[in-house]
């Protein structure tokens, strides 16, 4: 298993961050202080996952790739909420032809994501092959992409033996920016690559060495190509441009200057920002939509997490990459210090003893925060799932007692969060089929 998700993993679109450990809050954290990175309790292979997961929620809730899959995801539930059909199974599938617009968006952002496939790599130079498509050649539903985009596969090729292809896109490169920022932290020296997460710093690498064998700038070219609905187009084409005008650079931020000038001008480019922050935001508003203490709690706690980020990212675009121009102990404060200024993560251990990070700080079972971790567990159910059984049977009060609920058809006396949640994705206006049953589940007729 990749020790970055055995230790832990963050969940993108979910503000959540779970810690693979089974150690008591108390024992991590003795004195209630957060000393994430210092703290003897937590190993370095520990240390190293969290602060890897803790860059994907930079990228989750400040990039215009985090966010648009934020606003991609969330408009999942609302279209199975006023899907027409009165049977589904799960996992559900967009199918109709009123949810066509739905798979299309689900589709172009997986283009945009282009997930890679993870395979050990030499760590030593090689002939960077970069095989263009076009999006508009390999969109499968008939409906047009709005403008030009690319996408692309790589191929590597050592002499001896070549590797690849591989896709190229958002996926791979928030892996890169992620490894490399935790490698500053906690250097080391793997005696291989991995095409999942560095083949951003190969392409750059060996394309132009000049100033891409720094890892800072490959970090700034991944964190401003994420600000953009192709990255993979704008990560390839900025570091073209670059080898053809052999420039040079100081700093990480004068990438961002670069690619902003390269695509529009930065107030372009911020105006898509603002709006997709927007479009987030108003997403988060539909699926929150009732106006009670337990849903305007958690919905607030995130919409302010989104827009604290934001405006520090309006006034400083590199304000999360600059620590890589600091020196490890330094770079280290610099990441507490944006946790203790600006928010974290809502947090979990595999004990659900969920906590948040604020200012020195540990704040053990946040009111009502967790919210956000028992949505992605309905999402899993609703749309990854093919037999979850009740999503929250693990923190369940009913113990061991055998559950028979059918939740979408419960419609009185008390209801448990299975029933609130079932209701809020619609699935008591319609018949559930295909599911398998397991002892101390939700149980249906039609198995």
């Amino acid at each position: 298993m990749d020790k970055k998700i055995e230790h832990g993993e963050y969940y993108f679109s979910f503000f959540s961050t779970e810690l693979k450990t089974e150690k008591k809050l108390d024992v991590l954290f003795p004195d209630g202080k957060m000393d994430l990175l210092s703290n003897s309790e937590i190993s370095e292979d520990e240390k190293i996952s969290y602060v890897h997961e803790f860059v994907h929620f930079i990228q989750d809730i400040t990039t215009i790739y985090g966010l648009k899959k934020l606003t991609v995801e969330y408009n999942k539930a609302r279209y199975l909420y006023n899907s027409n059909s009165q049977e589904i199974s799960f996992p559900y599938h967009f199918q109709n032809k009123e949810e066509i617009f739905m798979q299309y968006n689900i589709n172009l952002f997986s283009l945009a994501q282009n997930e890679t496939k993870s395979e050990k790599l030499p760590n030593f130079p090689c002939k960077v092959i970069i095989n263009e498509k076009n999006a508009k050649d390999e969109f499968v539903i008939d409906e047009e992409i709005p403008g030009d985009y690319s996408f692309f596969e790589i191929e590597l090729d050592y002499g001896s033996k070549k590797y690849g292809p591989y896709s190229f896109g958002g996926h791979c490169i928030s892996e890169c920016m992620a490894k490399y920022i935790e490698n500053h932290l906690f250097p080391s020296q793997p005696k291989a690559f991995d095409s999942d997460y560095d083949l951003p710093y190969i392409i750059a690498n060996n394309t132009y060495p000049e100033i891409f064998s720094n890892p800072k700038f490959v970090v700034a070219l991944c964190d401003a190509s994420l600000f953009f609905d192709f990255p993979g187009q704008v990560f390839i084409e900025t570091l073209n441009y670059i080898k053809e005008k052999q420039l040079t650079y100081c700093n990480s931020y004068e990438i961002y200057s670069l690619v902003w000038r390269l695509y529009g001008d930065s107030k372009i480019v911020f105006n898509q920002w603002i709006n997709t922050v927007n479009e987030a935001v108003n997403s988060i508003d539909v699926i929150v939509n009732v106006n009670e203490p337990e849903f305007e709690i958690p919905r607030n706690w995130a919409k302010q997490l989104i827009r604290t980020y934001c405006i520090e990212r309006m006034r400083n675009t590199a304000f999360f990459t600059n620590l890589m121009e600091e020196t490890q102990d330094k770079a280290k404060q610099y990441f507490m210090n944006i946790i203790y200024k600006f928010g974290s993560p809502l947090c979990y251990t595999k004990n659900y003893e969920f906590f948040l990070l604020d200012s020195v700080n540990i704040i053990p079972n946040p009111d009502l925060i967790p919210y956000w971790w028992k949505l992605k567990r309905m999402f899993d159910l609703c749309f990854n799932s093919f037999d979850l059984g009740c999503p929250f049977a693990c923190i369940c009060s009913a113990g061991t007692l055998i559950c028979q609920k059918t939740p979408w058809s419960k419609k009185n006396d008390f209801l448990c969060d299975y029933d609130q949640f079932s209701r809020c994705f619609g699935l008591y206006k319609r018949k559930i089929i295909n599911k398998t049953v397991k002892k101390g589940r939700f149980q249906n007729e039609d198995k």
